[in-house]
């Protein structure tokens, strides 16, 4: 305890900060998340590891998955052209082991969304893929059908969101929204629809707390559930939300809130929260400076997905996947390794299923379950952080050694660099994390000199085992 007690504790847990001057900052927060303690822990707050990913089905063909979704209990996915269903099978000495079924032809390109209804007969689904095909699978016919050749499916359709027994359509190019007859994804009347004029332009569905929110370029409009017949829904007027979407795959719920990547008009992109009020903004300026300089923007996506205690709202735009901590307030990364490739995370498409997180994957069709491994897919993950610089008034820092209070003894070990520009790095000095068992190791790199008043830490390892971080202490 003396060796920590000598030092100065530098803060190392206030997530992704990237300036645009790199000398004032290049916080880096990748593939670890900051964590608050409990009082009486050694630190306040901390660096926990992100999830890995196991694979469960390895990839089927060269394809990619498009979309999942959890019906009656059970994952269904869109991998290529075709649908599939997940079965889990529970052995004699309580191992799991999934395979698919094959279901039917699914045509279209990139995302898909789904939305699922009960019926008399069983569960229904439907499945877009926008501006493009329609379709449904219901559990009683265990077929897939095109839904454009119905009488009155106005198609094609951009979203699709269930809500109330029905299924509601937001039909390409028209501002029309309408909806299926009750419990039935197979039957449409004539009259039950409703030509939005309130918005120039409409991007997107919610179904959230029994209500139906139209999602325009700038606005968001709220709808609720009147019934009776024709539109079952109606307009609340003086209710309009002065902010609107991206994109149609740019939303999600969570935490009795509606996320979304959009703005008002003549405002910037940023990422909101609203629970049907006034949206409040949780994008910091340094994400959305990068989401501005992101061409592929109109392609991004957002996830929601719960898990070790911890909430989170995924962005995921261009070559960049941040992570909103919800009860933290903080930002990290996630990033995927590739052959010799560092890419944004490849988990695309999360459902929780089969009491686990089950993923698609961006780049083959292998089948996940997020967890505590320290792999995704069999590759290693790699993890970093990068430290705020130094600010001792101009003046050059005598740093004698570098103390990092992390788990030990399960093997593995730490790279450490620096910058003082926050361009180029120091050659990284490694030390290994002890041996399986060796627990009492300290994690000290000594004989560093003077530092610049700018100088930024980094410390990253590959390894895969436990790595948590909980203090870093500078020696001078």
């Amino acid at each position: 305890m003396s060796l920590l007690a000598q030092g100065i504790e530098l803060p190392f847990t206030y997530g992704f900060f990237q300036s645009r001057s790199p000398q004032q900052a290049v916080m880096q927060c990748v593939n670890y998340r900051p964590n608050i303690n409990q009082l009486g822990s050694l630190s306040q707050e901390s660096l926990y590891q992100t999830e890995g990913v196991s694979e469960i089905i390895a990839s089927v063909d060269n394809v990619t998955c498009r979309g999942i979704h959890r019906m009656n209990s059970i994952a269904y996915i869109v991998l290529g052209v075709k649908l599939y269903r997940i079965n889990q099978t529970i052995n004699a000495n309580l191992t799991k082991t999934y395979d698919l079924d094959e279901l039917g032809d699914v045509d279209g390109s990139g995302r898909v969304i789904m939305a699922s209804i009960w019926s008399g007969t069983g569960y229904e689904m439907a499945i877009v893929s926008p501006g493009q095909f329609a379709y449904s699978y219901t559990e009683a016919g265990g077929v897939v059908n095109d839904l454009s050749g119905l009488s009155n499916f106005l198609g094609p359709v951009d979203d699709v969101v269930s809500l109330n027994g029905f299924m509601v359509f937001l039909q390409t190019g028209t501002n029309t929204i309408f909806h299926s007859n009750l419990n039935d994804v197979s039957t449409y009347n004539a009259l039950d629809f409703e030509l939005v004029t309130r918005s120039p332009k409409l991007v997107g569905l919610v179904g959230f707390r029994g209500q139906l929110y139209v999602m325009g370029e700038n606005e968001i409009l709220p709808y609720s559930f009147i019934g009776g017949a024709n539109f079952v829904f109606q307009y609340q007027p003086n209710s309009t939300i002065p902010s609107g979407l991206n994109n149609v795959h740019s939303k999600v719920t969570v935490r009795q809130s509606i996320a979304y990547l959009g703005g008002g008009e003549n405002e910037s992109l940023a990422v909101w929260l609203t629970s049907g009020g006034y949206p409040t903004k949780i994008s910091t300026e340094a994400i959305e400076y990068l989401i501005r300089q992101e061409l592929a923007v109109n392609n991004s996506f957002l996830l929601a997905f719960s898990i070790n205690g911890a909430e989170y709202i995924a962005l995921r735009v261009g070559d960049y996947c941040f992570v909103y901590d919800i009860l933290t307030g903080r930002w990290h990364q996630r990033r995927s390794k590739a052959g010799d490739l560092d890419i944004a995370w490849r988990v695309n498409h999360i459902t929780n299923v089969y009491g686990e997180l089950i993923v698609g994957d961006s780049l083959s069709a292998a089948i996940g379950k997020l967890d505590n491994s320290n792999t995704e897919f069999g590759t290693n993950i790699h993890r970093q952080f990068v430290l705020q610089p130094f600010d001792n008034k101009g003046k050059h820092v005598p740093l004698k050694s570098v103390v990092l209070a992390m788990d030990v003894g399960f093997d593995g070990s730490m790279v450490f660099d620096w910058s003082d520009d926050g361009h180029t790095w120091s050659n990284g000095m490694q030390l290994e994390a002890g041996g399986i068992g060796d627990y009492g190791r300290h994690m000290r790199w000594d004989r560093l000199g003077t530092a610049s008043y700018a100088r930024s830490l980094r410390f990253s390892t590959s390894s895969p085992v436990q790595c948590n971080v909980n203090k870093v202490l500078a020696l001078s």
